[in-house]
C-alpha cells in the first residue's frame, strides 16, 4: 500500500524533533543499540585504551558533531581522558550537553563546548591550551558540513603523531536507504531531509570517506556492523514505532494508520530478528562504519 500523494506529511518543527530524540536517544543507550554490546563502539574504546596505556596518560580528545554528549560521556565512562573539547554548533543540543555533563566532570580534567561550526578553516578557542589531540572523534555528523573533503583533512590536521581520527558514519547500503527516504519525501511530499539529502550530494559514504586519505597516501581501517535499531526491546506499540519514524524521518506520522506503517518498513528497511506487531520482523534500518585514520608521523 503506497501512500497516497494527497497525504499531508508536516515537517517536524525543532522543539518536536528534539522531543522525539531526547525520548528515541533513552531508547538508543538503554536497550537495543547498547554501546557496551555494540562492536563498533567496543573497538573504538578497545583503540583508546591501547592508546592511553602507549601514552602512559589520559588522552586529550576533541568530538565534532557530539549532539547532546551521549556518546562522548561513554567514552569518558571507559578510558582516562584528561582533556574533552566538544564541538556542537546546535544551541539546544548544548544546552543538553550542559545539563548533564555533571555526570561526567570528576572525570575530566578540562572539559571546553564550543558552538562553532566546524569547517576547513575552523580555530579552537584561543583560550584552550591545546593546538592538537590525542584523538579526533567525529559521529554522524559529516551529512552537515558543505565541504566534507576539507573537514576530514582539518580534522586529521588536528591529530597528533601516534593518535587517531576515528569516524562513525552509515555504511554504503545504509546510506542508500537514507537517499531513498529522502528523495520519496522530497519528490513525493516535498518534504526537505537533511541527512538523505546531504548524503546524496556529497555521495557521502564510508568508501568516500576511505577514498579521501586513500588518494593522500595514508592508512584507513574501516570495519561495519549492522544494527536492527527497532527491536522488540524498543518497539511496545504502534504509537512507540510512530515515534520512532517521526524522529528517523524528521516528519509527524502521527497520520499514519498500521498499513501504512508497514508500507514504509517493507519498502524501506531490512529485517531481522523480531518484533510482533509488525510480522515478527525487526527493522533493520542502520548499518555503520568506523573508520580508523592513524597519523604516524607530524
Amino acid at each position: 500500500m503506497a501512500p497516497s500523494k494527497s497525504l499531508h506529511l508536516k515537517p517536524l518543527t525543532h522543539e518536536e524533533y528534539l522531543d522525539t530524540y531526547i525520548v528515541f536517544m533513552k531508547h538508543l543507550t538503554s536497550s537495543v543499540y547498547e554501546y557496551d554490546d555494540n562492536e563498533l563502539f567496543s573497538s573504538l574504546l578497545i583503540k583508546l585504551n591501547r592508546l592511553e596505556k602507549s601514552k602512559g596518560k589520559p588522552l586529550d580528545i576533541i568530538s565534532i558533531g557530539a549532539g547532546w554528549g551521549e556518546r562522548e560521556e561513554l567514552i569518558v565512562q571507559g578510558v582516562g581522558v584528561s582533556t574533552l573539547y566538544m564541538v556542537e554548533p546546535n544551541t539546544e543540543h548544548i544546552k543538553l550537553i550542559e545539563s548533564r555533563k555533571k555526570t561526567w566532570d570528576s572525570k575530566v580534567e578540562k572539559l571546553y563546548i564550543d558552538g562553532s561550526e566546524f569547517k576547513p578553516s575552523y580555530q579552537l578557542f584561543p583560550r584552550c591550551h591545546l593546538v592538537n589531540f590525542d584523538v579526533v572523534f567525529i559521529s554522524h555528523s559529516l551529512y552537515y558540513m558543505d565541504d566534507v573533503e576539507g573537514c576530514l583533512n582539518r580534522a586529521y590536521a588536528l591529530v597528533r603523531p601516534r593518535g587517531t581520527l576515528a569516524v562513525f558514519h552509515q555504511a554504503s547500503e545504509s546510506a542508500s536507504t537514507l537517499v531513498k527516504l529522502w528523495k520519496l519525501l522530497h519528490t513525493t511530499y516535498n518534504v526537505s531531509w537533511v541527512g538523505g539529502k546531504a548524503i546524496a550530494d556529497h555521495g557521502l559514504t564510508d568508501e568516500y570517506i576511505k577514498d579521501v586519505f586513500k588518494k593522500q597516501g595514508i592508512l584507513v581501517r574501516q570495519s561495519t556492523v549492522e544494527f536492527p535499531i527497532l527491536s522488540e526491546n524498543l518497539v511496545a506499540n504502534v504509537e512507540d514505532t510512530k515515534m520512532f519514524l517521526s524522529f528517523f524521518l524528521q516528519v509527524d506520522v502521527s497520520k499514519f494508520d498500521k498499513k501504512l506503517l508497514n508500507w514504509v518498513i517493507d519498502s524501506f528497511f531490512g529485517f531481522a530478528v523480531a518484533s510482533p506487531q509488525f510480522g515478527n520482523k525487526d527493522i533493520l534500518i542502520q548499518s555503520d562504519t568506523l573508520t580508523f585514520v592513524d597519523k604516524v608521523k607530524g
